[in-house]
C-alpha cells in the first residue's frame, strides 16, 4: 500500500524545508501562498516561523500581494496572524491603495472592517494620490461608495494639486461628480 505524504509532512521544518527561502524576486513560499491565495498553506507557514512582513523585490509584503491580487481569504488570514496593515510597497502603496486600484470589493470591504483601516483611507502614495483618486480614475463606482461612506477626504490634493474629482473628471468619470455631491448634500 502506498502512503501519501501531507503538505505538513512533506514541507515540515524538521524535513530542512526552508521556510523562509527566496525565489529570484526575493519572494518567499509564505508570498506565493498570499498571492494564489491558498490558506491552508499560509496558515501552515506562519505556525511553522514564516516571516509575515517580508518584502520582496518591490517592496511587496504578503498582505501586500494578497491585496493586489484580491485574494480575501489570504487578507483575513495574514491580518488575524498580525501583518502589517500599514506596510507600504516601493511607491508608498497601500494595501486598501492596491486593493482600490484593482476594483477588488472583497478585501476593500474586509479591510475596512477593520478599524486600523480607517487611518489608510487618505493615506498617500508616492504621487500623494489616495485610494479615492485611484478608484475614481478607474470609475470604480461601488469602490468609491465604500471609501466615501467610510469617510474618505473628497478635497485631498494629490502632487499636481488635484482632488479625487479632478483626477476623475480628466480621466472621463462622469458619475464621479455625482458620487462626490452625495457627501456635500
Amino acid at each position: 500500500m502506498v502512503r501519501t505524504t501531507t503538505f505538513s509532512e512533506k514541507y515540515s521544518p524538521q524535513k530542512n524545508a526552508k521556510i523562509n527561502c527566496l525565489n529570484k524576486n526575493y519572494q518567499t513560499p509564505l508570498m506565493m501562498a498570499a498571492l494564489f491565495n491558498h490558506g491552508d498553506v499560509i496558515e501552515h507557514l506562519l505556525s511553522n516561523g514564516a516571516n509575515i512582513e517580508r518584502q520582496d523585490m518591490n517592496g511587496l509584503t504578503p498582505l501586500l500581494l494578497a491585496s493586489t491580487d484580491g485574494n480575501e481569504q489570504a487578507v483575513k488570514i495574514l491580518l488575524k496572524n498580525g501583518a502589517n496593515i500599514f506596510a507600504v510597497d516601493k511607491e508608498d502603496k497601500t494595501c486598501l491603495f492596491l486593493a482600490a486600484s484593482r476594483n477588488h470589493k472583497g478585501v476593500v470591504d474586509r479591510l475596512l472592517r477593520d478599524e486600523r483601516s480607517m487611518d489608510l483611507l487618505d493615506r498617500n502614495d508616492r504621487y500623494d494620490n489616495t485610494p479615492l483618486h485611484v478608484a475614481g480614475s478607474h470609475g470604480f463606482r461601488e469602490i468609491v461608495l465604500m471609501l466615501l461612506n467610510h469617510g474618505a477626504d473628497v478635497d485631498r490634493k494629490n502632487e499636481d494639486e488635484q482632488t479625487p474629482l479632478l483626477v476623475a473628471a480628466k480621466a472621463g468619470r462622469p458619475r464621479y461628480a455625482h458620487y462626490c455631491s452625495t457627501v456635500y448634500t
